[in-house]
């Protein structure tokens, strides 16, 4: 599992941890004539996504924010992601 980090507005610093898989590039036929495959584009799959926060001590702490996470957000980071491997 790779990790991202990311400056947040709201969170601050959050890792995210993640499997990236490349784009595969369509083959219209093998060379011995076999038929080949479309391709398909480059993905992201987030597992979790970090954030250090502090508890009611104010000790600083790891939580996962995945489910709090807007899908416009989750979608942001997936494009973030998919960007930084392309580059």
């Amino acid at each position: 599992m790779e990790q991202f980090e990311y400056e947040h507005l709201e969170y601050g610093m959050v890792t995210i941890e993640y499997e990236y898989m490349p784009k595969e590039f369509e083959i219209h036929t093998y060379s011995n004539g076999d038929p080949g495959h479309p391709g398909s584009p480059a993905y992201a799959d987030i597992h979790r996504i970090w954030v250090a926060l502090k508890d009611k001590n104010g000790k600083e702490v790891e939580v996962d924010v995945s489910a709090v996470i807007s899908q416009g957000e989750w979608d942001y980071f997936v494009d973030q992601i998919i960007e930084y491997h392309e580059d």
